[in-house]
């Protein structure tokens, strides 16, 4: 039976069972440039032209291109990460978590779910996801990480109007355990603070080691971010990064990212005489380019953002040519580059024993995730006052 047109859509009988059918139009597939359309099954006719209704208002909101039929593999290779793409492109996502994300999802979740629909995914699912994963021999960090990007892509479903539940919510992430990373010390950082001048990009290491920041903020410190407070003290306002994956300058994501780290004394000159250097070098370069925030703290010889290979080679080493890596030189070999900034973590929180203000200079979200992963720290300093007091009363 003939049903009655709505805008771009319709609504019709099916002769075969007599149930009701609500239609509409899409754009043609970019791929192909075949016809598209849409359809909702419908109890009458009252019903048909409601979910038209539906149908309509999804299509114009750009979100009708998905439905109960929809698998997983289609929704993240055709939907979701060209939506994340875009969001890129905007400035909304860093680089970094889209290749994250891309990686996570074709390595370690199509292969194990890709071929269900969305609307069909259960618990049980995400728990294949995870044997999947122990099967690899993935760390249960590494499995925190994919449940995220799974849970991330679910709910990004929802929001495009698919029926989608977010079962990697319902499933308890692996217990983590935190692995006490070995730090420079304090003569580890004075060594690294006495070759900053005799290394290429030894000023990186330093700053690193003494200030906590993390690889893609220092990329992205400008000589404009160090002030003088009113106090006197040297501060770094750390403000944006340039994440491992690129060049690109993007905004960091939390307010408490976005921070004011003051520069530890030690550091003072060594930085001074940087600046003095690179002012030199960049005066006789004729290839020098300061990016859109001013002349950069740690640049390239060309002004550019430093290549985090070129740092992480630098400290490591290069097995290509046997050449030893800064790490050799200050006997750290057991030490990643991401461990400086436990080191300076770990200083100042013996110095303090207050996480709450380590945190901020970290620009972790909260404290509590300075305590579990130094937590061996405080003990440590509990167990000296303990040992101080005794000391007093037998006294």
């Amino acid at each position: 039976m003939a049903g009655q047109p709505l805008g771009d859509g319709s609504t019709y009988q099916r002769s075969r069972d007599g149930r009701w059918v609500a239609a509409v139009e899409l754009d043609p597939d970019p791929r192909t440039g075949r016809r598209r359309r849409r359809t909702a099954l419908a109890v009458d006719r009252d019903d048909a032209e409601r979910k038209l209704r539906e149908l309509l208002t999804l299509r114009d909101a750009g979100r009708a291109d998905w439905d109960q039929r929809t698998t997983l593999r289609q929704w993240v290779v055709d939907g979701w990460l060209p939506r994340v793409e875009g969001r890129v492109r905007r400035g909304e996502v860093a680089p970094s978590t889209l290749v994250r994300n891309r990686g996570i999802m074709l390595q370690h979740v199509l292969p194990a779910i890709g071929r269900h629909r969305l609307a069909s995914l259960r618990v049980s699912h995400v728990e294949d996801v995870y044997d999947a994963c122990a099967a690899k021999g993935l760390s249960p960090a590494s499995v925190v990480r994919v449940r995220g990007a799974l849970s991330k892509c679910l709910s990004d479903a929802r929001a495009a109007g698919i029926a989608v539940t977010n079962v990697a919510k319902d499933v308890p992430p692996p217990r983590v355990q935190r692995e006490r990373r070995p730090t420079a010390g304090l003569d580890g950082v004075r060594r690294l603070v006495e070759l900053s001048g005799e290394v290429t990009y030894g000023i990186a290491f330093a700053l690193l080691a003494g200030t906590g920041l993390r690889v893609g903020e220092l990329r992205g410190l400008a000589w404009s971010d160090v002030v003088t407070s009113a106090d006197g003290r040297v501060v770094l306002q750390v403000r944006r990064q340039v994440p491992t994956a690129g060049r690109t300058f993007t905004r960091l994501k939390t307010p408490r990212s976005r921070r004011d780290v003051p520069l530890p004394g030690l550091l003072v000159e060594p930085l001074r005489a940087h600046r003095d250097a690179q002012a030199q070098a960049r005066a006789g370069s004729r290839v020098w380019t300061d990016p859109e925030c001013g002349p950069l703290v740690v640049a390239s010889s060309v002004g550019t953002p430093v290549e985090y290979t070129s740092l992480r080679r630098i400290w490591t080493g290069d097995p290509a040519t046997g050449r030893p890596g800064l790490r050799d030189r200050v006997g750290m070999s057991d030490l990643r580059l991401h461990d400086l900034r436990h080191t300076a973590a770990t200083l100042r929180l013996a110095a303090t024993g207050d996480a709450e203000a380590v945190g901020e200079v970290l620009g972790h979200v909260s404290s509590r995730m300075v305590t579990e992963v130094y937590g061996h720290v405080l003990d440590g300093r509990q167990a000296a006052m303990a040992d101080a007091l005794d000391r007093l009363l037998e006294g």
